[in-house]
């Protein structure tokens, strides 16, 4: 057994009596080995003691984003503070859907209040002289109701986010300018571009962001930036695939100075049915009903979905 192993298990408490015994007898005879030893100790205490301050710090920013919550749904914030914090909301996705499931559940708390306040109220009409029956259906009813309340409400206010995602998205196909050729038009096609557009046909998508983003770094073009966006979402960079196409919202709706307008709003709105944000995907899919363009019945029909 090498010796890092042995001083693992020493420190771990893995080693039996008589093998602790012989490694604290090897220890005493041998003075660099106990230096090791006592050095990788201090390591170890340092780990978890830095281990322990990041936990109680983890715990103490939850209390405070708990209360931040709490202070938001009661109304107990200042307007400066209630502005500030839905700042924080737009900028945080993932913050967002933490507050909307706080909401859900005080909501269902006040619905339990109101459920066992009718219990009492039938408990007392049992103790007035009602029979057992007649209130243990009223009890019975009374939670019948409040369940298929629950069911009803998940039902209907809360679509399958990641199955409307999953059945709309794909890959946007390259329209962009053919890869058979070296023009474009009447344009010589840069040869990285080629190889990037060709990386992009063939689903390389890892090699197909490196190389476009190589090509950005010399010279912005917003549609190549466009198939960059639709790049990071296929490998799973969801976040920055978002900053990409936020920075296209600007871009006008014109051919030959930006192609990809209406694309950018439709896997913007995708983008956010997969973070489950209701309200962002919504809002890009209502701009593209209003543009009556190619995802006007896509549009529609995921809107129905969200209502």
């Amino acid at each position: 057994m090498d010796i890092q192993n042995k001083i693992e298990r020493f420190l771990l408490g893995q080693m039996s009596e008589s093998e602790r015994t012989d490694f604290e007898i090897e220890m005493h005879e041998n003075p660099l080995l106990k230096d090791q030893v006592e050095l990788e100790q201090a390591i170890v205490t340092q780990i978890r003691s830095r281990a322990f301050v990041d936990e109680q710090i983890k715990q103490a920013k939850e209390e405070l984003k708990q209360e931040k919550f709490e202070d938001y749904l009661l109304g107990r914030m200042t307007e400066s503070e209630k502005a500030k914090f839905e700042k924080e909301l737009e900028n945080n996705p993932m913050l967002k859907e933490q507050l909307e499931l706080e909401r859900a559940i005080v909501g269902q708390i006040s619905n339990r209040a109101f459920v066992e306040e009718q219990i009492n109220t039938a408990k007392k009409e049992m103790k007035r002289g009602k029979t057992v029956r007649l209130v243990l259906y009223s009890i019975t009813s009374i939670a019948a109701i409040f369940i298929f309340s629950l069911f009803i409400t998940s039902l209907f206010t809360n679509p399958n986010f990641d199955e409307l995602y999953a059945s709309n998205f794909t890959s946007y196909t390259n329209d962009y300018m053919a890869t058979d050729g070296a023009y474009r038009g009447d344009v010589k096609i840069d040869s990285l571009l080629l190889t990037a557009m060709k990386s992009y046909e063939k689903q390389d998508y890892v090699d197909a962001e490196t190389q476009f983003n190589q090509i950005l770094s010399s010279k912005d073009n917003p549609n190549i930036r466009f198939y960059l966006a639709v790049s990071q979402l296929e490998t799973g960079k969801t976040e920055l695939a978002i900053s990409t196409l936020n920075t296209l919202l600007s871009q006008p709706n014109e051919k030959n100075v930006f192609d990809y307008y209406e694309q950018t709003r439709w896997y913007l709105a995708l983008v956010n049915l997969k973070l489950h944000q209701k309200s962002d995907a919504k809002k890009y899919l209502k701009e593209l009903v209003a543009l009556e363009g190619v995802y006007w019945d896509k549009a529609k029909e995921l809107l129905k979905a969200l209502e």
